[in-house]
């Protein structure tokens, strides 16, 4: 039998966007804040998401995600999540 480990990103009033569903105002993620992210999910096998946070993680299929704008440990993440 595998491992599942559930892994989610809330605020503290228990949402991660605003009433309106808008994600205005939230700053990105430190690296450090990020490396912590990729090192819980480099193993992972599979993701599942509802349609929206799917929307919004299309992103990290593009070239833009690994492209010479991006940081190394967004890099990173792209290869995990394609992966």
């Amino acid at each position: 039998m595998r491992r599942l480990i559930y892994y989610t990103t809330v605020s503290l009033d228990g949402y991660f966007s605003h009433e309106d569903g808008s994600l205005d105002g939230f700053e990105p993620p430190t690296a450090e804040e990020h490396q912590y992210a990729n090192d819980l999910v480099a193993g992972a096998d599979a993701f599942i998401f509802g349609r929206v946070m799917y929307d919004l993680m299309r992103y990290w299929d593009t070239e833009q995600a690994t492209g010479p704008e991006a940081s190394d440990v967004e890099r990173e993440f792209a290869t995990i999540y394609r992966a």
